[in-house]
Parts: structure tokens; sequence; C-alpha cells
């Protein structure tokens, strides 16, 4: 199994057995033999593949490991008055562990302008676990009035709460605990992971 992976992952990055051999530091007829199966190289030198082909030794060694996943929608955006399930606007799917799915409702929801940048860009998409409520500094999708959904760096003040950018051109918004209710201000979920595009 090690003998074909490695064949496999040398062809794919357009490697002959000499380009290999002086990475690795070897002879040309070590990995030869690796890739015959006459000879495997030490632990220490199936680490060293590893990490010249970016790969996880499991792999390598032919055991793979098999996460269960689960599809989430990725929405392009959430307006007021319209639960997530009922978007039409579907951009695309992404696969989150079954295990984390388990753990709540999730979805996913695109990024779009730049009040989040440089750490959250347009076109970036936030995996979002749907909660109500958040803790004070948690990073949120936040419906406001008949505004789309944001999202934003949520504070909690003991008379209102403040939606913080990360891009310092956005001022802070505060809302009285007033107008939470009155405009409303609603917390659709918490943002748990980050996925760039490139």
């Amino acid at each position: 199994m090690f003998a074909t992976k490695l064949k496999t992952l040398r062809l794919t990055a357009k490697m002959n057995q000499s380009d290999l051999a002086e990475i690795l530091h070897v002879e040309r007829s070590t990995v030869s033999r690796w890739e015959s199966g006459t000879s495997m190289p030490a632990v220490s030198m199936i680490e060293r593949i590893a990490e010249v082909f970016d790969v996880r030794i499991d792999y390598l060694m032919g055991k793979e490991v098999v996460v269960e996943t689960a599809k989430i929608p990725v929405i392009g955006k959430v307006q007021a008055g319209l639960p997530v399930e009922a978007v039409e606007e579907i951009l695309a799917y992404e696969y989150i562990p079954a295990e984390m799915a388990e753990s709540g409702e999730f979805f996913g929801l695109m990024v779009k302008g730049d009040s989040m940048s440089p750490r959250m860009i347009e076109g970036d998409t936030v995996i979002v676990r749907r909660q109500s409520d958040i803790r004070s500094g948690d990073v949120a999708v936040v419906l406001v009035g008949n505004e789309d959904a944001t999202v934003k760096k949520v504070i909690k003040h003991e008379d209102g709460i403040t939606l913080i950018a990360f891009n310092p051109a956005y001022p802070p918004r505060f809302f009285t605990l007033r107008e939470v209710i009155n405009t409303p201000v609603e917390i659709l979920g918490k943002v748990v992971e980050l996925r760039g595009k490139f």
C-alpha cells in the first residue's frame, strides 16, 4: 500500500525518482526499492515524505480516516422576518463533521462587504450554530431591523449591546435594551468557524 501511495504522490507532483531522492537526501535506487515494495523507509523518513507531499502519515500507510460529515446550506443573505430554512438563495453547500452537526442546527453564510476585514473578507463563508443568545465577546450573525443579517462581534452591557466590526473604518453600533426589543436586534447564531476562499 505504501509503495503505491508513494508512486502516485510522486507522479501527481510531476517528480521523477531522482527528484524525490534529492529532496529526501537518499539514492534514487532507494526510492525505487520503496516504490517496488522491496523495502520500507524508517519511520522518520515516512514522516519526512508525508511533509513533502503534505499528507498524513495514516494516508501514506493506507490507514485513511473516514470522517462522517453532514451537508449544510450556504446562503447569501438573511432578511428580517424570514427564517433561515425559508431562504431560497442557497449559493453552495459546506460539509461539517457529523459530530458537530449532532450538537445543534448549523448553516453557512457568505460574507459580504468589508466590515469584518481583514479577518473575514467578502466571499468567505462563516459556519453558524443557530442560537438566540451568545456570550459577550462572541462573533455572531445578527439581524438589525429590516437590514440583511450582519456578522459582528457582540459586546453585552447592562443597558444594551454593541455590535463591533473588525474593520476600524466602521464605528461600533450601540443599541439600548429598548432598541434591542423595538428595532429589533436579533441574534441568529454564533459563528463557530471561518472558511476562506481563494
